[in-house]
């Protein structure tokens, strides 16, 4: 008679920590089954790099927002008038307009969008602000016939010349618009024009013939 006992299986907790140490290598360690996962030396390297990542990309994202801003155009400017009483009736009117670029780039304009528009201040307006839409004007003159540039660093003096019946007074909107270029604003890049108005308010009857 045998009164050996048969071999026990082995306890299934060492099975069950044998799978787990398998697992956690092959999914969170990418580890060969028995090593041991990283130490907080490698945790910590492989952070300090994702930061790095993180940083740098900031870094170049920003150099991009300041780029399109210092592209962004930046004119300022002047209107005066110059007149002569050619007849008793007309004054003849030259509008002188002085934009300086203090952009540190070129502006390049659309001809097809410069103009200067005249309108007439008449006695029956009621009081309060004097505001004019573009098409109420009198007269309106395209500026150039081209697209014109004005560089960086520049001041450029440019005229257009009226004749206009003596007496009323006139008020002169001298209007330019740009090429579209990069605007950055809050995390968003997009393509704009610029506009630029100036104005002036000219009493006609004040010229002597």
């Amino acid at each position: 008679m045998n009164n050996r006992w048969p071999d026990a299986p082995a306890p299934a907790r060492s099975v069950f920590v044998s799978d787990v140490a398998v697992d956690f290598n092959k999914f969170f360690c990418d580890k060969p089954p028995g090593e041991m996962p990283p130490d907080i030396s490698e945790i910590c390297k492989n952070w300090a790099e994702m930061v790095a990542i993180l940083i740098g990309g900031g870094w170049v994202l920003w150099l991009f927002a300041y780029e399109a801003r210092a592209h962004a155009p930046s004119l300022d400017g002047d209107l005066t008038i110059e007149s002569a009483a050619p007849s008793k009736d007309l004054t003849a009117a030259s509008v002188r307009a002085t934009w300086n670029n203090r952009g540190k780039f070129p502006v390049k304009l659309k001809h097809e969008d410069c103009f200067v528009y005249v309108f007439i201040i008449t006695g029956d307006l009621p009081q309060g602000s004097l505001v004019f839409a573009d098409d109420q004007n009198f007269k309106k003159r395209q500026l150039f016939d081209g697209d014109l540039t004005l560089e960086q660093g520049s001041q450029s003096i440019l005229r257009v010349h009226f004749i206009l019946q003596k007496g009323p007074v006139y008020l002169f909107r001298w209007k330019l618009k740009s090429h579209k270029f990069l605007e950055w604003n809050w995390l968003k890049i997009r393509r704009i024009e610029a506009e630029w108005t100036k104005e002036i308010i000219w009493d006609s009857s004040t010229v002597a013939r």
